[in-house]
């Protein structure tokens, strides 16, 4: 598929939706929390069609769906440890994937004296090593930081789920009609 045929759409509205908090912790159902804690969370809509002039087209949305919710002081500690654990981690997985290319690459350069088979293996270890950065790095985080998100909204914006389902319940008393129903 070709590059002329996706567009990029950076969907920069805000999804207001008006919405009531309940008075707990987002994580420990803890009554009283006063610290806001600001959910992040970017999404991707990936749409094809046919269009008779172009071809086929891709259409790629990206939204901006952050909201905000309540948590207690010690569960915000624990959140923002997380999130240092998370980036630490994902800099030890960068850089060791950095550090495989490297090799890779000296050992390219190595085997240029070499026979045809090594040369071919460590080219292919070369390949592998800078793949491995979009597939690899992001499955072995995954897996190494397997904890759900605290929350999420749903594409359009209009639908909450959380973590914690008996915050999810006390969500759900106040806003019926912003949480999916079983």
């Amino acid at each position: 598929m070709s590059t002329k045929n996706v567009i990029n759409v950076k969907d920069s509205r805000r999804f207001y939706v008006e919405y009531e908090l309940p008075n707990l912790c987002a994580l420990c159902l803890t009554e009283n929390p006063q610290i806001p804690w600001t959910i992040a969370q970017q999404e991707r809509d990936t749409q094809t069609r046919f269009d008779l002039f172009r071809g086929i087209v891709t259409v790629k949305t990206d939204r901006n769906l952050d909201f905000n919710v309540k948590v207690c002081e010690d569960c915000c500690g624990a959140l923002e440890k997380d999130q240092e654990r998370r980036q630490k981690m994902s800099w030890i997985i960068t850089g060791t994937g950095i550090l495989l290319i490297v090799i890779g690459g000296l050992g390219l350069v190595y085997s240029l004296d070499q026979s045809p088979f090594i040369y071919g293996l460590l080219f292919l270890m070369l390949y592998l090593c800078w793949i491995s950065r979009d597939f690899l790095i992001p499955f072995v985080v995954s897996l190494l930081l397997p904890k759900k998100p605290l929350a999420t909204r749903s594409f359009d914006g209009k639908k909450f789920t959380f973590r914690n389902k008996r915050y999810q319940a006390a969500f759900a008393e106040l806003n019926p009609k912003l949480v999916y129903r079983k």
